[in-house]
């Protein structure tokens, strides 16, 4: 997950600069919202999950020291307000989206350092147990016990009529 949410990151950073350069800049504030998928990314590393994106900006601040993260949360929060400036208050301009298209790329590039430069990830965040089963090609196994005798087992639809 933390390599799908990078790479959700880097193409929603792509499209942004393609906005931009089409003078389109309530589309390049809402698309390099591309942070939002790159501080996911650092989050699921850590093995936690948001449930909001104030949640998330809010949750970056748990796993990480103060020192590693206080930029980044800063440059996410200031990216959040002007892309819900655009999406929702119509409210965008050339400067606001320039600002933004740059704090999405040096958020991209310090997560990513930030990522490498750890040396176990965890792996529990990155993978379900159908992927991990997927990738290490190992069955699934289950336990089932034969009853002693022959007779049927009760259902709850059996029991409920008596």
């Amino acid at each position: 997950m933390v390599a799908k949410e990078l790479k959700g990151s880097r193409s929603d950073l792509d499209i942004a600069r393609e906005s931009y350069n089409a003078d389109n800049y309530k589309w390049t504030t809402v698309q390099a919202y591309s942070i939002f998928h790159a501080a996911r990314a650092l989050l699921y590393h850590k093995g936690f999950r948001e449930k909001s994106h104030r949640g998330l900006l809010k949750a970056l601040a748990e796993p990480y020291s103060k020192d590693t993260i206080s930029d980044l949360l800063e440059v996410f929060e200031e990216s959040m307000t002007l892309r819900e400036a655009a999406d929702y208050g119509l409210s965008y301009s050339e400067e606001g989206a320039k600002e933004v298209l740059e704090n999405a790329q040096v958020f991209l590039e310090k997560a990513s350092r930030l990522l490498h430069s750890e040396k176990h990830p965890h792996r529990a965040a990155e993978e379900d147990l159908l992927s991990y089963m997927e990738k290490t090609k190992k069955p699934v196994r289950t336990k089932v016990k034969k009853r002693s005798d022959s007779r049927p087992r009760a259902t709850r639809k059996t029991m409920d009529r008596h």
